[in-house]
């Protein structure tokens, strides 16, 4: 199948999944690791790489796999099978700029060296490091690049139109700034107990989805900020 557009920018984003296996006679079945209701557990099972190609106009669609064993690390085989990802969107029709995405699990010098090699853009999220903190310290102020959000956000705190970021932040990091002040510097346990791991209900009703929450629920404010933030339309005066 061609690409409709062969100059939109491609994008090329892999990840590792833990699929559980329940049988000890499967071939290559280990223990990996997984997260479940926000902890990191050790399951039993196999362990697939996954590399999806996609433009801003198509959805994605799975360009290269590998079936690996349970435990094998997530960025294990990552750099071959984005390479051959690389090769399915060109001979799909991709000319113009391709950027290969991954978390921080594929952080590795080897993947970004084959990225480079192959003529393509990468984009991986860096592993907090007390080096990497030095590094971004030094970066001069004119060095930053800035980003344009399309829907700009009222920041009441400030008393201003908000459509500008300096990167990068992950989308966690993305929400605290949108909830509060004080949420914009919390630590991650903290964004995840008060935005994330919400005790609510998901309720169909009137052929409506409702979120029902608890009344007295400490967090309460701080999650409405945010929703708030997230989904209603800028005022236009």
């Amino acid at each position: 199948m061609l690409l409709r557009d062969a100059e939109d920018l491609v994008f090329v984003d892999v990840d590792s999944l833990l699929r559980r296996v329940y049988g000890r006679q499967k071939q290559g079945v280990g223990f990996g690791h997984a997260k479940v209701g926000g902890y990191s557990v050790r399951l039993r099972g196999l362990c697939p790489l996954v590399a999806t190609v996609s433009t801003r106009r198509a959805a994605p669609l799975v360009a290269a796999t590998r079936l690996r064993a349970g435990q094998a690390a997530s960025a294990r085989g990552a750099s071959s099978l984005v390479v051959e990802a690389i090769g399915t969107a060109r001979a799909a029709g991709a000319s113009g700029e391709i950027l290969v995405r991954g978390d921080s699990a594929f952080y590795v010098g080897k993947l970004v060296t084959a990225c480079r090699r192959a003529g393509v853009g990468v984009s991986v999220t860096a592993k907090t490091r007390a080096a990497l903190r030095r590094a971004i310290a030094g970066i001069p102020d004119g060095r930053w690049v800035s980003i344009r959000y399309p829907n700009a956000i009222f920041d009441e705190e400030v008393g201003r139109w908000i459509s500008e970021a300096e990167i990068a932040h992950n989308l966690v990091r993305a929400a605290g700034c949108l909830t509060s002040f004080h949420h914009a510097k919390a630590r991650a346990a903290t964004l995840r107990e008060h935005l994330i791991t919400i005790p609510a209900r998901v309720v169909d009703h009137a052929r409506r989805t409702r979120l029902r929450m608890p009344t007295h629920w400490p967090w309460r404010e701080a999650f409405t900020a945010l929703w708030r933030n997230t989904h209603a339309p800028p005022i236009i005066a």
